[in-house]
């Protein structure tokens, strides 16, 4: 007995200093940020801040978050994802993730929230967004917030977490900003687990009125319920859902059993539905509360909640969105004091004072229907039982069940329940729905859908959790404690501290109570429960515990002689250091062990066949990765006819000149550029994946062989209209020989030189289509002059265009036909917009400037380039797929002997002068590996014979356009010598050139280097 009066003690004493721990920290913690002056800045965040948040959830492990909230509703956090398990699969993080910074921000349609994932040392590591309507100012830890202290909410659900907590919150000061941290209740579970891992002690923290704020019994359990099909989704629903990825739902604090919190976790009806709703039809579900009813609806007027519920179909609900099909069916009950007259028609309570929560959905019809009835309008549900009891109210009106729900919940056994209520030829409002936003009738449409299709063995199943109330259900035992007798000794100051008998229901039970300290919250108790049997087993256990180590402090005083240790544990010290051997991959360091022991010589023969098969295992794994690499190559290479099999060559050509450089004793190659074979296989890797972001790049911008190629060649579309002025002027001829026949050999001649300009027009148009020669600023000026001349259109050009083609349309406003048009234009709908910013992490160093358009499609914007076919979007387009390729192999979490392929394999577009792209490095940036992946990509690109666009180059051809990048300071030139005195550019030549490019080239007169003098 003394044992366990001890031990609950000291599991008291355990969770007083853990809360008092808890609420000390956080508040210091809070007001210490708060006080800082370099946290937020004109409206923001400083440099500095995340680091400052950061730091402080480092050293206080239990926080989970720390975040700051602006008054026009931006939100900027940083999340500890050590905070536990729940956290770091919440917001699905990788082993790698050590924090998640959040930030929300935009407005109207462009809000958003993104996702930040990075390492322990603030590495970024990848990121995602989605849209969002979370307000910070909507959220009770900023409007309850204060300047003078710092404020901490009840239990509540956690916005982006979607689990339970305590937030501690305050005012920055000079700053229109709240300061808040998040402790996660699942801490406090987690300490009662740890405080008593007897599985038979039942332990309860909980306040005055019963609530549990933690317990070891873990959380509501529930009987699953039955599955239901996923809705099959038409094309239009699917992009419905992926339109509305996440719907922001509220969450009524204490309307059980339809909707109501336990320990900041919804429950209830209408909770288990909705959620079911959500997984038939894809739908995610984001819940809100802490809030009251009302705060809940401004919310959703506010356009920040998606759907409200349940409701009742009163005409002003339906005015505020779309109902949905009923929930269920209710009857309404009157709650009166033990004793008081049965009140089951309305006529009942004519003359009384009748208690509903205010905001109530019956009050409105109530008042129009029943004048003579006073109603009287509480702050919320308890206030409804605390009226009746105290008088203020001779009866409460609310659902049968949500009555009969909380008299069993708090233990009420001086009022009861009358049903139902009869309201007579008045039809009040009889049944519970969602109300959806009114911008989302579409998502409203599902869900009816969605709960047509619910099997009523669902339904029976649904109503026998929650509202057979006659029975107690799980979640009921989860949020207040299980036994009446805990509430009443806690008001016995005698009970506390002791250990005492008592019997609750069939089982008897010891009993330790204990209140824990004011400053942490008022009235919280710490109760332990203990059944009798379970304590005298442990006495019967203890005995036979001492019989057991007697009997072996008894073989332990038997004579042992130390040497036959050796024959055991030197051999087992060799085979640990063997398994470190295998630990580091170096298979064929390791050596065999022999020993007479039979077990050991076992052991070391499993040791060696584990480490083989390790290595078999690890082989295949590299030849799997490096061959699914090569395909990725291939795929690309064979996307489109232009790069030919440039990403299968490069590699070869790179490797021929790094084996002579490494061959090579001169300098800069005198020493070893990798030192071991994964080097080696990291070169390679890098180089076959130099080109993988060319996935990304259309087929029409690296096919562009003339200007006006989109996915077709436009040019054909100027010359009809060139048609149409060759028949416009064969009608003006034949018009005017009717009005003056006389003068018909004139108008003939006129008519041919009408011709005859069009044909040259066209052919000059055609020319400048090309692109093969630079163009000269005459021609830009002739074609300036021509695109002025006008065709005449009689149809209208919006019909027949998808969706995305007719936005672009609708910049312009629509003209009547028939319409005037150049003959050369660039329309607003030619000009296509990003999808999103070309905004690139600073981490990735990427320091190229994105043109204001994705593309432009502009006819003379086309025609009128200088050289070359491409517009500034079109080359932006094609030199991005080297953004791509750094984006991807930046994301991919490769092992430590890969770490240097995302570099290697995205600097071959770079020079040393510091012109290249995408990161402007110079010299003193890019290493010898890197210099010769240059020279590889130009000289395969320069010789390739498999391009359609253009002619192979010869040789001589290619080497003399390197040695002109080498004297503009674009290549190394080492690496260019040694590419031609090793003879690489040859044996490259002879394995994939063919025979007649092959000519001799002078290697004196590019071997000599331009006098410093």
């Amino acid at each position: 007995m003394d044992a366990v009066l001890k031990k609950h003690r000291q599991s008291a004493a355990n969770t007083s200093a853990y809360l008092q721990q808890i609420d000390s920290r956080a508040s210091e913690a809070t007001h210490l940020l708060a006080s800082r002056p370099d946290l937020v800045e004109n409206g923001w965040i400083t440099d500095s801040a995340q680091e400052i948040l950061a730091d402080t959830l480092e050293r206080n492990p239990l926080f989970y978050a720390a975040y700051l909230g602006f008054a026009n509703g931006d939100f900027y956090e940083v999340v500890n994802l050590e905070a536990g398990s729940l956290v770091r699969r919440q917001f699905q993080a990788l082993p790698q993730d050590r924090w998640v910074v959040i930030q929300v921000t935009g407005e109207g349609a462009d809000r958003e929230r993104e996702f930040r994932y990075y390492d322990a040392r603030f590495n970024y590591r990848g990121s995602q967004t989605q849209p969002s309507s979370y307000q910070a100012t909507s959220r009770p830890w900023y409007q309850q917030a204060s300047r003078q202290q710092v404020h901490k909410t009840p239990p509540y659900l956690f916005q982006h977490l979607q689990a339970p907590g305590q937030t501690y919150s305050s005012y920055i000061k000079e700053a229109d900003a709240v300061l808040a941290v998040d402790v996660a209740l699942f801490s406090l579970a987690d300490q009662l687990q740890a405080s008593g891992r007897d599985e038979a002690t039942q332990t309860y923290l909980y306040q005055a009125d019963g609530e549990v704020i933690a317990s070891n019994q873990g959380g509501a359990a529930s009987e699953q319920l039955p599955e239901v099909p996923e809705l099959q989704l038409t094309p239009e629903q699917q992009a419905l859902v992926a339109e509305h990825p996440v719907l922001n739902v509220s969450n009524e604090m204490d309307w059980a059993p339809f909707d109501f919190v336990v320990s900041g976790e919804p429950y209830g009806y209408s909770i288990d539905l909705l959620n079911t709703l959500a997984a038939m039809t894809g739908l995610e579900i984001d819940y809100v509360n802490g809030l009251s009813w009302s705060e809940l609806y401004t919310l959703y007027k506010n356009n920040q909640l998606d759907i409200l519920h349940p409701l009742l179909p009163t005409r002003n609900n339906r005015e505020q969105g779309w109902l949905t099909q009923p929930l269920l069916d209710i009857e309404y009950g009157v709650l009166t004091q033990k004793g008081d007259e049965a009140i089951t028609q309305v006529e009942q309570l004519f003359g009384k004072t009748l208690a509903i929560p205010e905001g109530w959905s019956s009050i409105q019809p109530l008042k129009a229907y029943f004048p003579k009835i006073n109603v009287l309008e509480v702050a919320d549900v308890k206030e409804v039982f605390a009226g009746v009891r105290e008088g203020r109210a001779d009866a409460g009106l609310d659902m049968v069940s949500f009555l009969q729900y909380s008299l069993q919940q708090y233990f009420i056994d001086d009022l009861v329940v009358h049903q139902p209520l009869d309201f007579g030829e008045v039809k009040m409002p009889s049944s519970l729905h969602y109300l959806v936003h009114p911008s989302m009738q579409g998502i409203a449409e599902l869900l009816d859908e969605a709960l047509s299709q619910l099997p009523s063995q669902y339904r029976q199943k649904l109503a026998e959790r929650w509202l057979l109330t006659q029975k107690e259900t799980e979640a009921l035992q989860a949020s207040r404690v299980p036994y009446v007798e805990l509430l009443e000794l806690a008001t016995d100051s005698d009970s506390y501290d002791r250990l005492q008998k008592v019997r609750l229901g069939d089982t008897a039970y010891y009993l330790y109570l204990q209140p824990l300290g004011e400053s942490i919250a008022a009235a919280e108790y710490f109760a332990a429960l203990t059944p009798v049997t379970d304590v005298l087993a442990s006495v019967r256990e203890r005995v036979l515990w001492a019989l057991l180590i007697t009997g072996a402090s008894l073989l332990l005083l038997l004579p042992l002689s130390s040497w036959l240790a050796t024959f055991i544990v030197n051999p087992i010290r060799y085979l640990a250091q063997e398994n470190r051997k295998v630990q580091a991959r170096q298979f064929a360091r390791l050596q065999p062990l022999r020993s007479r022991i039979v077990e050991i010589d076992e052991l070391a023969v499993s040791l060696m066949d584990m480490a083989d098969s390790i290595e078999q295992h690890s082989d295949k794994q590299e030849a799997l990765m490096e061959a699914f690499i090569q395909v990725i190559a291939q795929a690309i290479d064979d996307k489109s006819p232009v790069t030919g099999r440039h990403c299968a060559r490069v590699p070869e050509l790179a490797l021929i000149l790094a084996r002579k450089a490494e061959e090579s004793q001169q300098a800069p190659f005198e020493g070893p550029m990798f030192e071991h074979e994964e080097q080696w296989r990291e070169f390679r890797i890098a180089a076959w994946l130099h080109d993988c972001g060319k996935i990304s790049v259309p087929d029409y911008v690296i096919d562009k062989s003339t200007k006006l190629d989109v996915f077709y060649n436009r040019i054909h579309k100027i010359r009809m209209r060139f048609e149409v002025l060759w028949r416009d002027a064969e009608i003006e001829y034949l018009e005017a020989c009717q009005l003056k026949p006389e003068q018909q050999g004139e108008f003939h001649q006129q008519l041919q030189n009408k011709q005859t300009e069009l044909q040259e027009e066209f052919a000059f148009i055609a020319r400048c289509n090309q692109g093969r020669e630079r163009m000269p600023d005459d021609d830009v000026q002739r074609l300036q002059a021509l695109a002025e001349k006008q065709w005449l259109r009689h149809f209208d050009n919006r019909l027949g265009l998808a969706q995305d083609e007719l936005r672009r349309f609708e910049r312009q406003e629509k003209q009547t036909l028939p319409v005037a048009e150049k003959l050369l234009a660039d329309h607003p709908w030619h000009l296509i917009n990003r999808d999103q910013p070309a905004d690139y992490p600073e981490h990735l160093g990427i320091k190229m400037q994105a043109p204001e358009y994705l593309y432009n499609q502009g006819e003379l914007h086309n025609l009128s380039v200088i050289a070359g076919t491409l517009t500034e979007e079109d080359r932006f387009k094609i030199q991005e797929h080297m953004i791509s390729t750094i984006k991807m192999l930046d994301g991919l979490p490769l092992p430590p002997e890969l770490s240097r392929v995302p570099r290697y394999a995205t600097t071959h577009h770079e020079t040393l002068n510091g012109l290249g792209y995408p990161r402007q490095l110079n010299a003193e940036d890019l290493s010898m590996p890197e210099r010769i992946l240059v020279v590889a990509d130009v000289f395969e690109a320069l010789t390739a014979a498999d391009r359609p666009y253009k002619k192979p180059n010869r040789v001589s051809t290619a080497v003399a356009i390197l040695h002109k990048m080498v004297e503009k300071g674009r290549i190394d030139r080492d690496v260019f010598e040694l590419f031609l005195t090793s003879g690489a550019y040859r044996e490259y030549a002879e394995r994939f050139l063919k025979p007649e490019q092959l000519d001799e080239i002078n290697l004196e007169a590019y071997l000599t280097r331009p006098s410093t003098l």
